[in-house]
């Protein structure tokens, strides 16, 4: 994660074309294996501090095609974070640095005001691909 952040983060903006596409690819693809760490509970307290910053990184980027991948990665934290945080104060520095990045933490049941929708994160759910092979007979 540090050669992404400290190397390609920062060149992304000024990359041309393929190369910009390129790397935006390699970085959703960091994002959603990271997800992936978070699902099968093996992230730590340190993981997920260095997530949200990496997060937040890439959002201040405004490149929208990573937007939808940083809304999955952080709903997935805040719904596991209870799992990795070990303590309340942990667990609401999680929730603070989601709020940061306008993320509502799935388990709040606060209304949010009118500026966090408009900053809000569309999320596009990622659909599976079916094989349409064994259903032609």
């Amino acid at each position: 994660m540090d050669w992404i952040k400290e190397r390609l983060l920062p060149l992304i903006a000024d990359l041309p074309g393929e190369t910009q596409n390129t790397s935006i690819k390699y970085v959703k693809a960091y994002l959603e294996s990271s997800e992936d760490i978070f699902r099968i509970n093996l992230a730590t307290q340190d993981f997920a501090d260095s997530m949200t910053d990496f997060m937040q990184q890439c959002k201040n980027l405004g490149m929208v095609e990573l937007n939808a991948c940083i809304a999955e990665v952080a709903r997935t934290m805040a719904h596991m974070k209870i799992m990795f945080a070990s303590d309340e104060e942990k667990e609401a520095s999680i929730s603070a640095a989601l709020a940061s990045l306008c993320i509502q933490d799935v388990r709040d049941k606060g209304e949010s005001t009118d500026s966090e929708k408009e900053n809000r994160v569309p999320v596009v759910r990622k659909q599976r691909k079916r094989n349409h092979a064994s259903s032609k007979k």
